[in-house]
Order: structure tokens, then C-alpha cells, then sequence
């Protein structure tokens, strides 16, 4: 992300510059096909934060290092189905969810979709239980008009287990991540 930040210009070549290996299976698998090990989100975690400091000293970089920072919390979230399965998994990526949360401060979720915005909240809070909760609830969501007319995501409003703020609810169209088309 810093070169293409600091680059003064992009060049779209039309030859191929990366090929996708496959492996047989008997080989290890590589470091992007094992995503959700342990291992793996923790150096993810490390080098973000490292991303993150890195953005720190570039005069006038701070809008763009957000928004690096919102993508690579969305990229974080994709191993939290994994969390079920992992005790070592669900270890390091509480805790470096977390960590990486505290470092960024306020960002502005939205572009992910109410979702992963409520994910993120509930990891912010250092609400395990009810990000857990969060992550069991149906994946097509139910939208429905509320009397300020304006859309809510419904499943979560009807878990008891889940106190959470009506507006964080709120779902703004087009929103990602919600909906399956």
C-alpha cells in the first residue's frame, strides 16, 4: 500500500506478472490457502500494525491509512468462521482483533455492510459472546421498514442475547456483505 500511495503514476501492463501455482495433494499447503491457522492471522495482525505505523510519518496520508485500515479489518474477518473450529484460532484472533482496534481508534464501518460493522463493534466492546452470536446469525439477513422509515437489519434486534443500539442496526443501501444477489 505505501508504494502505490507514494507512486505518481500506475502502469496497467497488458502481460501476465503473476502466476497462480496449483499444488497436488500431497504437498503443504501454502500460506494464502491456510488462512485460518493461528499462525498465519497472528503475523496478518503484525504486519498490519506494522502498515499501520508505517502510514504514521507520511504528511497528508492519514485518510488513505483509515481506509487501508478498514479494508484490512475486512480482510481479518473472513478466517471468523474458523473460529468455531480453531480454540487456537479463536485465541489469537480475539486478541488481535482487539489489538488492532484499539490501534486504529474510530474508523467508519459502513462500507462493509451492517454485518461486519456489528462484528467489529462487538469485538470492540471486548463482547465475545455476543460476537459469537453475532457470527451464528443467518446469513440472509431479514431487512425490515422501521416506524422512522428507514431499514433495520431484524435478526439481531430479535436475539435476547444481543443488547445492542437500534442504529447500529440500520442498514444503508447499497451495503456489502449482507445480501446474497
Amino acid at each position: 500500500h505505501c508504494a502505490y500511495y507514494l507512486s505518481r503514476r500506475t502502469v496497467i501492463l497488458p502481460a501476465l506478472v503473476y502466476l497462480w501455482r496449483s499444488r497436488d495433494a500431497a504437498t503443504p499447503v501454502s500460506i494464502t490457502q491456510n488462512k485460518a491457522a493461528a499462525a498465519n492471522f497472528d503475523d496478518r495482525v503484525r504486519s498490519i500494525t506494522i502498515e499501520w505505523e508505517q502510514f504514521a510519518d507520511i504528511a497528508g496520508a492519514d485518510e488513505y491509512r483509515r481506509i487501508i485500515a478498514v479494508q484490512n479489518l475486512h480482510r481479518a474477518l473472513h478466517v471468523a468462521s474458523g473460529l468455531v473450529a480453531s480454540p487456537s484460532l479463536r485465541e489469537v484472533f480475539l486478541a488481535g482483533m482487539q489489538r488492532l482496534l484499539a490501534l486504529f481508534g474510530e474508523l467508519d464501518w459502513h462500507a462493509l455492510g451492517v454485518r461486519r460493522a456489528l462484528y467489529l463493534h462487538l469485538l470492540g466492546q471486548a463482547d465475545i459472546d455476543g460476537f459469537c452470536r453475532a457470527l451464528a446469525l443467518p446469513m440472509n439477513g431479514r431487512v425490515e421498514q422501521g416506524a422512522d422509515g428507514r431499514c433495520y437489519w431484524v435478526d439481531p434486534i430479535e436475539d435476547d442475547g444481543l443488547d445492542l443500539d437500534h442504529e447500529r442496526l440500520h442498514v444503508d443501501f447499497p451495503s456489502i456483505g449482507f445480501f446474497r444477489i
